[in-house]
């Protein structure tokens, strides 16, 4: 080709191209042209020739890969969410056969006594008799002891002396546990036991168990309708309600779940109330993370027949209801700059600068503090991406 000609520069770019495209000397092919399914050659542009670049599969997303929410909660064996017993007695406490009370009479009269509740409901109390306590608080049972006391010690009436009632040891209670839960049965635990203790210890919802609508049935009615998220979302116990001996609590089975992956601070599987929107969803996830695109949310939806897709803009997120099943993804913002131009080379100050509108060259050096004493002056290049994504060399 030389003598044909043609520069050696040139020749040896050909040779390059010819080297990529995978042909010998002959022109006959040492790999197969046929396997553009797996390589993509883009075509070159001034003196560049792309290189190679791998297609891969698109993956379709996998929801074993997702947990439900809230049950790491209860699979912490490390931990234990048993009743705290040091604590003062609390005030709506009901009292039954079994727990045992401290009574402390001081003032004119002291006396101390530690009396257990017997079977029947009653406490015996020395000098003074029985009383029927069994299913009183412990401020109603207080009452009646002190009006009992006071027959046989006169100093209560006239203020003379002073009572007070303390829980000593408690008893235990039998509560059972039905529905979709892990360790379904009954449990004996201590009166101080709450629902959470009772939740925590069958170990869960199971598969299908739901979180959202745990019920308390008492008296063979539905005391309340206990929603877990509440707490792992907030901390907030109000639903942590003290048990009775026979309370039984269920797990019915969940009405919705759904995904939520991708650039969110907790993926997972949440489950979410009939009414509840997208916007909530995002919300029990803990929000985007610092490189999710916000402004639309891809919805992975089935439907009777098939699988559709729906594009969700973010002015629809507080509309939008979520069916059973949907996976939710939340993308990034490309990994590109809209105005950054690196400078490279014997400048003193090499690095990314803002591309502002009107940036000229001699500007940009001038933010750089200028060339180094050694600069070659005679070139210099300009590497630009165009709109196309290939490149171009400019040499001047």
């Amino acid at each position: 080709m030389e003598q044909k000609g043609m520069d050696p520069i040139e020749v040896n770019l050909f040779k390059q191209r010819i080297s990529l495209l995978g042909l010998n000397k002959s022109g006959t092919k040492i790999s197969e042209i046929n396997k553009k399914d797996d390589i993509d050659f883009s075509r070159d542009t001034i003196n560049l020739v792309k290189k190679p670049v791998s297609i891969e599969a698109v993956k379709p997303f996998n929801n074993s890969e997702l947990s439900i929410y809230g049950t790491e909660f209860f699979n912490q064996t490390s931990i234990k969410f048993d009743p705290d017993f040091n604590i003062a007695t609390p005030k709506g406490y009901v009292l039954g056969p079994g727990d045992e009370l401290i009574i402390l009479l001081t003032g004119l009269n002291e006396s101390s006594v530690r009396s257990k509740i017997s079977p029947e409901g009653n406490l015996q109390i020395p000098y003074a008799g029985i009383v029927y306590v069994n299913g009183f608080t412990i401020e109603q049972a207080t009452g009646l002891i002190r009006n009992k006391m006071a027959r046989v010690y006169p100093s209560l009436k006239s203020g003379q002396s002073s009572l007070t009632i303390n829980l000593g040891s408690t008893r235990t209670i039998k509560v059972t546990l039905v529905g979709e839960v892990q360790t379904p049965g009954s449990y004996t635990i201590s009166s101080l036991s709450t629902l959470f203790n009772a939740l925590y210890l069958s170990g869960g919802p199971s598969l299908n168990g739901s979180l959202r609508s745990i019920e308390l049935i008492r008296n063979n009615k539905i005391y309340k309708t206990v929603d877990f998220y509440t707490f792992l979302q907030q901390g907030l116990m109000d639903g942590n309600i003290r048990l009775e001996d026979q309370d039984v609590i269920n797990f019915p089975v969940y009405r919705k779940r759904v995904s939520i992956y991708g650039e969110v601070k907790r993926p997972a599987i949440y489950e979410l109330k009939p009414e509840e929107q997208l916007d909530d969803l995002i919300r029990y996830a803990g929000g985007y993370t610092d490189i999710a695109y916000r402004s639309v949310a891809k919805i992975d939806q089935i439907t009777e027949l098939e699988r559709e897709v729906k594009d969700v803009p973010a002015s629809l997120f507080s509309n939008f209801v979520p069916r059973n099943g949907d996976k939710v993804e939340i993308g990034s913002i490309q990994n590109k700059y809209a105005n950054r131009v690196v400078l490279e080379g014997a400048v003193n100050r090499p690095g990314v600068y803002e591309l502002s509108s009107g940036l000229s060259l001699s500007q940009l050096l001038k933010k750089a503090d200028g060339l180094k004493p050694e600069a070659y002056l005679e070139r210099a290049y300009i590497k630009r991406t165009l709109p196309n994504l290939e490149k171009e060399f400019i040499s001047f």
